[in-house]
């Protein structure tokens, strides 16, 4: 069975989902995993010849096997090689999952996909070579496929695509970000066209003169982006510079590259003014991503 047909074996439900990059970013990946675990099979099969060759040479010299083989530059060994072939699959899991997560823009956890596939660790605790020969062992016979990986990708999404997941993740942290849960009321008022936040903002003047936005600001500011474009990666270059860690020296930004928001207003006391071009507009994106309810 070719790569192509073994990745659509596994991942035929999901694969509407998937575009033609996606499948050819795990057809690659898959060859790749496939290749190094051929190959580091055939390396330690090479390494134990190099040994016995090493270890006939010096026989009867009391020297070590490994004298010729072991330097600062050179650090080989069987286990060394067996160890890194147990790793390909929590390797290929990892690339796989990431780049869902960043081409999507959700969260899928790696360690989830890792806990589902792969067998389980014995506690280091134990001190049981038996099972821990039988988990080594494991690991060596297994072989993944993408197609599984993409389909537990798939599986943690509630049922939603990977589009849908996305909104839904932004959604979500921008009304975690304008709510007290504890007290289940919001940190935020509308009235008319501004959306006034509570703790929005941070201004320093003792080591030096300027504003920092909260960390929940940033997030409901990358909703703010998603609103005006409807995309997760084009955001306008006026809300981009306020979402990394730089300080701010004024405590007006204006958004002149947006048209349904135009300014952000900071104040000493932690409040965070945004200004919508008009009320329907504050309304509609404090309704669908700060929520009315907690």
């Amino acid at each position: 069975m070719d790569l192509l047909a073994k990745f659509d074996a596994v991942a035929a439900e999901p694969d509407s989902q998937i575009t033609p990059h996606d499948r050819d970013f795990c057809v690659a990946h898959q060859a790749a995993y496939d290749a190094a675990r051929s190959a580091m099979q055939e390396l330690e099969r090479v390494w134990n010849d190099i040994l016995a060759q090493q270890r006939e040479a010096l026989q009867g010299t009391g020297s070590s096997d490994m004298a010729y083989l072991y330097s600062d530059h050179l650090k080989l060994s069987a286990t060394e090689i067996s160890w890194h072939a147990t790793r390909l699959h929590s390797r290929l899991i990892c690339e796989l999952v990431e780049y869902f997560n960043r081409t999507y823009h959700v969260t899928v956890s790696a360690e989830q996909v890792k806990a589902a596939l792969l067998p389980c660790e014995p506690d280091c605790t134990a001190r049981n070579e038996a099972v821990f020969r039988e988990y080594r062992e494991q690991l060596q016979s297994l072989s993944l496929t993408s197609g599984q990986i993409v389909a537990q990708i798939i599986a943690r999404l509630e049922g939603r695509s990977l589009r849908e997941q996305a909104l839904h993740e932004l959604k979500t942290s921008c009304h975690r970000a304008a709510w007290n849960t504890y007290q289940g009321k919001p940190q935020y008022e509308q009235s008319k066209n501004v959306i006034r936040f509570s703790y929005g903002c941070h201004y320093e003047g003792l080591y030096f003169t300027g504003w920092e936005l909260s960390d929940g600001l940033k997030s409901i500011l990358h909703g703010v982006a998603h609103y005006e474009t409807g995309s997760f990666s084009a955001i306008p270059h006026s809300l981009s510079k306020l979402m990394g860690y730089n300080r701010l020296e004024s405590d007006l930004i204006a958004f002149p590259d947006c048209q349904k928001v135009s300014k952000l207003r900071m104040f000493k006391n932690s409040r965070a003014d945004l200004t919508f071009a008009d009320t329907a507009f504050a309304r509609e994106f404090a309704e669908d991503y700060l929520g009315t309810v907690c």
